[in-house]
């Protein structure tokens, strides 16, 4: 099982805006997840709550559900600017 965030940023904040788990069947394949999740400042933390409902893209049908509860996340750091 994966689990990948695609991060961003503008030079004032970041944020993720797209989320991809693998499925783990056979075959396996992506499951996406689109749209803004979150936003923060450069150099803090995103903490929170988050759900959200992804598809795959192959045809597949498949669908998956992320729940993170208390997340703390940090993708950029002060020194990064």
């Amino acid at each position: 099982m994966r689990l990948v965030f695609n991060f961003r940023n503008d030079g004032k904040e970041w944020w993720s805006d797209e989320i991809r788990t693998y499925n783990g069947r056979t075959p396996g394949d992506w499951i996406y997840y689109r749209g803004e999740f979150f936003r923060s400042p450069l150099g803090t933390r995103f903490q929170g709550s988050l759900e959200i409902e992804g598809k795959s893209e192959d045809g597949l049908n498949l669908a998956g559900k992320i729940h993170f509860e208390n997340l703390s996340l940090e993708a950029y750091s002060p020194s990064d600017q």
